[in-house]
């Protein structure tokens, strides 16, 4: 999780290189047999923060992002428990 907090606060292709390859060889170490990436990595971030609720205003700042609007376009696409709460709305006779 610190790799994804990095990430989200400094976007240098420096940076997510060097962790791409601290990624990829932890991965190996443990094991595992998925595809990571810092990407990967911040996309999983941004679930679980609107998972959990982090206010809108703290994400921006996070992701370094100029307007609250941005961040509200990047962000909608991990409300999965939002969408699902309409759909049962829309559908709830």
């Amino acid at each position: 999780m610190i790799w994804t907090i990095a990430y989200c606060s400094v976007n240098a292709s420096a940076l997510t290189n060097t962790l791409r390859v601290h990624m990829t060889k932890i991965i190996a170490l443990l094991g595992i047999d998925k595809n990571a990436s810092p990407h990967k990595s911040r996309h999983l971030f941004a679930q679980s923060a609107e998972e959990k609720k982090v206010h809108p205003k703290v994400l921006q700042k996070m992701y370094r992002y100029s307007t609250i609007v941005t961040k509200m376009n990047y962000q909608c696409n991990f409300s999965r428990e939002k969408a699902d709460e309409a759909l049962d709305a829309a559908i709830d006779f």
